[in-house]
């Protein structure tokens, strides 16, 4: 899965809170332009079916509650995934 719409400075522990409280098991990888910006983007991989469902759901049209930004966080089907 793709997560667009990520505030520039929020960290990658930031990310893993707040999926940890759905999910044990995952891979976050969250791109930087340096060591204190991000992409606004990240790809989340889990290996199972049921689990990105209930992810997919969680984070439709949800804000960071850590960020002030009134932007809801995009979520895609990511390409290429091995």
């Amino acid at each position: 899965m793709m997560i667009r719409n990520i505030p520039a400075r929020c960290t990658e522990q930031e990310m893993v809170d707040l999926i940890s409280t759905i999910a044990s098991n995952f891979t976050l990888e969250m791109p930087r332009t340096s060591n204190r910006k991000c992409k606004g983007y990240a790809f989340l991989r889990v290996h199972e079916d049921d689990l990105m469902q209930q992810l997919a759901a969680f984070f439709w049209q949800r804000q960071l509650p850590t960020r002030n930004s009134m932007r809801p966080l995009k979520i895609h089907p990511a390409e290429n995934v091995r």
